[in-house]
């Protein structure tokens, strides 16, 4: 799948893209943070890293949290030229993508591209997943060891998100990653 960045959209774009996260390649693929304003100026994240690792905990879970990022604001970014995004919207099953040109940091166009036939019918990908994600199809139950401290994590997430459990965000969270790479996957093959 490789390095991209994500945006963050304040733009009015369609009305189901509203609370999207985006990815892009068309900046410096670091896993930057960008923002794109309701005012159309292109942002990056101004960031400090701090150490929160834990030097007590054995081994390589001492290393765990080190270089956390902290955001401090958005700076200006200047730049001049095109920017494709683009992200799945699981609740419509849609992948879409934008074209927006910069001049000097500022918007002067974004328009949506139409997907190509292909994405819509890969059944390698989207209705594959689909298919597979009713609750009548037969499961197997898969069994794999997770430290302590990320299911506490993931069982306070779940009760914050309602959810019944962690079980059902680590699901959650399988089915878009799952999801983002066959998107990506297919969107690469059209090129």
């Amino acid at each position: 799948m490789g390095m991209f960045d994500t945006l963050t959209v304040e733009y009015p774009l369609d009305p189901e893209t509203a609370g999207v996260t985006w990815q892009t390649k068309s900046l410096d693929c670091m896993l930057d943070e960008y923002l794109l304003s309701a005012g159309g100026e292109l942002m990056s994240e101004r960031y400090h890293l701090e150490d929160r690792s834990d030097p007590s905990q054995p081994g390589l879970l001492g290393l765990l949290g080190a270089l956390f990022r902290v955001h401090e604001g958005w700076d200006e970014t200047h730049y001049t030229g095109s920017l494709n995004f683009y992200a799945w919207i699981a609740p419509t099953n849609q992948f879409l993508e934008y074209e927006a040109e910069f001049l000097d940091g500022k918007t002067t166009s974004i328009k949506r591209i139409q997907p190509k036939p292909e994405i819509a019918v890969d059944i390698e990908g989207t209705e594959r997943i689909e298919r597979d994600m009713h609750p009548d199809q037969p499961t197997t139950e898969v069994y794999f060891r997770l430290p302590n401290h990320v299911i506490e994590d993931l069982e306070e997430i779940s009760k914050s998100l309602g959810l019944g459990g962690y079980e059902a965000l680590i699901r959650a969270y399988i089915s878009k990653g799952l999801r983002n790479h066959l998107a990506e996957r297919a969107r690469r093959r059209i090129k």
